[in-house]
């Protein structure tokens, strides 16, 4: 459950079956999931504030359920000064990347209404990272902002410098962002003495930053629920 939506995930012996994106979670939606997939355990990262009921469900009909929390026991270490703090979609983003690229560096990049950029050293410890607003926000704020500014759509001709207003708030936007990503993997590389890190990029914007990265990156679309996944099955045997 993030913050503009909520994306449900089917596993069946490690494969993803099923997948969803809905804008509100409701019990007859969970039923009707539940049933339909003979689900019998199930995992919930939400940086939400109201998903109580939703807490409630799950337990009272699943056999086996956890709330994903930072003293959830995982498969990486969490180096962060107030793990309490952490949201919990960055520590799943995290351990997928660890997944997908053991004994390395990665960056992982969650694009969404916030851009979360966050590194996993070649230790497999969440070493920290960066918060930054996200494509949509960005264009909403210089919008709201400012007297004369419009509000520009993240679709449409994204030039590297912008030839009318339009143009230039969306490329600013989001090849801001870009460099942002491509400079905090430069950084991550002197931080850590490293030669290679990998780029993992995730989120409803994961696609569209795609299209514009320079670095080589690695766009997984389910890199959250995929991380999830891994936590439920780390737990099973615990």
């Amino acid at each position: 459950m993030g913050n503009s939506s909520t994306k449900l995930a089917v596993y069946s012996d490690g494969v993803l079956t099923h997948r969803q994106r809905t804008d509100k979670v409701t019990r007859e939606l969970l039923a009707s999931i539940i049933e339909a997939h003979g689900i019998d355990e199930g995992i919930l990262s939400s940086v939400a504030r109201n998903d109580y009921s939703i807490d409630d469900y799950l337990q009272q009909h699943l056999q086996r359920y956890m709330r994903l929390s930072h003293s959830t026991p995982l498969p990486i270490g969490l180096h962060y000064a107030t793990p309490h703090t952490l949201g919990c979609d960055r520590i799943a983003t995290a351990v997928a990347a660890w997944e997908l690229n053991p004994n390395a560096a990665s960056l992982v990049v969650d694009a969404g209404t916030a851009a979360t950029i966050d590194v996993v050293d070649a230790q497999g410890n969440f070493a920290g990272g960066n918060i930054v607003a996200g494509v949509t926000t960005r264009l909403k704020a210089l919008n709201h902002y400012t007297s004369a500014l419009p509000l520009v759509e993240t679709e449409g001709d994204t030039p590297q410098w912008g030839y009318n207003t339009v143009t230039a708030l969306r490329s600013g936007a989001i090849l801001g962002l870009v460099a942002e990503i491509e400079a905090s993997a430069s950084r991550v590389k002197a931080k850590l003495g490293c030669e290679q890190v990998t780029i993992f990029l995730t989120g409803g914007d994961g696609p569209l930053l795609a299209k514009h990265m320079q670095a080589e990156t690695r766009l997984e679309n389910d890199l959250l629920t995929n991380g999830l996944y891994r936590i439920l099955r780390y737990n099973e045997g615990l």
